[in-house]
């Protein structure tokens, strides 16, 4: 429609999102049925494969009706449920495989379900009962699937990478936290979830270990909980420096986590401590004058005691200086000038470490 192309993405965006009390009143079975018909599935094709988990901080940033599911008790259920139920033909994608690419909203739905339940499985967002329908789903889907030929439809419409084949082979033993011992790359869960309070919301983790640089951390992985639509404007509206926020506030995952265990914005994992992995004789130390984008600073303060781990990035165009990509506590990830970071959280030295 000519009045839809008129409108900016920003409008564009807010129009999409119920009013909040009508959003409250609508049954998680009609969000799930919304939430497949949602207009902008299309983005997640936007993005090279490997980093489609930016869709969903996409998502995450701009539709009420996708983080409303994801609160509701049975969401991600209702949301397989739609999945199952779309009509997929296999020979339709073997004469058009570049449908997924495009504004076919079937084709969009069909790809945003597959891509949900690789990442409901990697972020370990399934209890027991999601769990054993995600392997139906795999398994019926999977059969629909084979059928396609090498093409591009096939590239996002698979279960078939080795960080999901887990799912397929999983016998009814198999619980929630063993399955993130398979899919998120390291974590063994040690205990049952706990409560954490970040920014004074209580958060649910599960305990656990990670395993990286040749040796494991105690770790923790995000469970369940987030912040309400207030909260987490209030804390991304905190910061008083001009920095670049990359992504919302989350209570999800910390400095040391984003740059010691897994540098994108859907992380999951709060480690309290990288000292681990910077003793361990694998990691190593090298001068600031020699930093290479993609190292980490560790920086202390007064006592000597570890506050902050930061990713070098390269230096904006028209900028000087170094500049660093780092999660601040349960606020948002950030683009900053080392120099400011330095101020904000009073150190007083650093070291640089190159994994």
């Amino acid at each position: 429609m000519n009045e839809w192309q008129e409108i900016g993405l920003i409008e564009n965006l807010d129009i999409l999102n119920p009013p909040s009390d009508l959003l409250a009143e609508m049954s998680t079975e009609e969000l799930a049925k919304l939430m497949l018909e949602y207009p902008h599935l299309w983005v997640l094709t936007s993005y090279e494969y490997d980093n489609i988990s930016y869709f969903w901080d996409y998502l995450k940033n701009n539709c009420d009706i996708f983080n409303e599911l994801m609160h509701r008790k049975g969401g991600i259920s209702y949301l397989l449920d739609e999945y199952v139920r779309t009509d997929f033909s296999p020979e339709v994608y073997n004469e058009n495989p570049y449908i997924v690419w495009g504004y076919n909203q079937y084709a969009n739905a069909e790809v945003f379900g597959c891509q949900f339940v690789k990442y409901s499985i990697a972020n370990n967002l399934l209890n027991d009962d999601e769990l054993s329908k995600v392997k139906e789903v795999i398994s019926i889907k999977n059969e629909l699937y084979s059928q396609l030929n090498d093409n591009d439809a096939k590239l996002y419409l698979s279960f078939g990478e080795e960080k999901y084949a887990a799912s397929n082979c999983m016998d009814e033993s198999t619980t929630v936290d063993s399955v993130g011992a398979y899919a998120m790359d390291g974590f063994v869960a040690t205990g049952a979830p706990y409560i954490r309070s970040i920014e004074n919301v209580n958060i649910y983790f599960t305990p656990g270990t990670y395993n990286k640089y040749g040796t494991s951390a105690n770790c923790l992985n995000w469970y369940s909980g987030d912040y309400s639509v207030e909260k987490r404007n209030s804390l991304n509206n905190s910061i008083a420096y001009p920095w670049t926020r990359l992504s919302t506030s989350t209570p999800k995952y910390n400095c040391h986590g984003y740059a010691w265990l897994n540098a994108n914005g859907t992380n999951g994992y709060w480690l309290d401590s990288p000292s681990t992995y910077m003793s361990n004789g694998t990691i190593n130390l090298v001068a600031s004058s020699t930093a290479q984008t993609g190292d980490i600073y560790v920086m202390y303060n007064g006592s000597g005691q570890i506050v902050h781990s930061a990713v070098k990035c390269p230096t904006p165009s028209g900028k000087t200086g170094v500049y660093v990509i780092s999660k601040i506590g349960g606020r948002g990830l950030y683009k900053s000038p080392l120099t400011e970071l330095i101020t904000y959280y009073s150190c007083t030295s650093y070291n640089v470490y190159r994994p």
